[in-house]
């Protein structure tokens, strides 16, 4: 069953067509992967879905009820919660005040709690008290996981997350998304890395020129001729 639809989605700049009746479905627990070449149409699907961008037409559906004029706040504490490309962490705050800020509970001590085991799940014991403005890359980008990991979303979309950050971050951001993430929420994954899709999705989309031109098995998707055309020209 699906817990995320998007159904004829459509958006266009001036003449130019960033989406045209895409059609997506997420499921409960799935990972999704969503991957297409620069200028796809990825972001703009995120942003629609997320509330900050409104669509020309079509609708999205969440949790059976339709949020395509709600906004970001409001879409958010109906339990879908997203990261961005660039960071958007609290510089002024510490590594462990910007997990605890994204509890939609309160501050209490069980969620004092639930942030202390999210920063232990990242290995972020020793940077507790750090500013994430001091952190490598890679760990800026794993705060904003843990933060949206800590809000307890029904659905979490990530928006390349493995953008710009090293190997070992890679690694422990794939092996959070399959021991912690995928068992809380649904996970719709923008991505240009291939060894995060391979890993961690259960089937791709495919955005080429804002239209779904693939969707399927990430086994099967890679291999798929108009993919291999879309990424690296016929």
């Amino acid at each position: 069953m699906a817990i995320l639809e998007c159904k004829s989605v459509s958006k266009s700049y001036g003449g130019a067509k960033a989406l045209e009746d895409v059609n997506i479905d997420v499921g409960e627990k799935q990972v999704l992967g969503l991957i297409g070449p620069n200028g796809a149409g990825k972001s703009t699907l995120i942003d629609i879905i997320s509330g900050f961008t409104r669509a020309d037409s079509g609708s999205v559906t969440f949790m059976g009820k339709e949020i395509t004029r709600m906004t970001p706040h409001d879409i958010s504490n109906r339990g879908l919660a997203r990261t961005f490309q660039l960071c958007k962490n609290f510089n002024f705050m510490t590594v462990w005040e910007n997990i605890l800020v994204g509890s939609k509970s309160g501050v209490g001590e069980e969620q004092k709690k639930l942030a202390d085991k999210i920063l232990m799940d990242f290995d972020f014991g020793p940077l507790r008290n750090q500013s994430p403005a001091h952190l490598a890359y890679g760990e800026q980008k794993m705060i904003e996981i843990a933060r949206i990991s800590m809000s307890n979303p029904k659905v979490a979309m990530l928006d390349e997350p493995s953008s710009g950050v090293d190997k070992k971050s890679q690694d422990r951001i794939i092996s959070y998304i399959n021991t912690n993430l995928r068992n809380q929420a649904a996970v719709l994954l923008v991505e240009h890395n291939m060894t995060v899709v391979e890993n961690v999705c259960d089937e791709l989309v495919v955005l080429d020129r804002g239209k779904v031109i693939c969707q399927g098995k990430p086994s099967e998707v890679l291999r798929d001729a108009r993919v291999v055309a879309s990424y690296f020209g016929k």
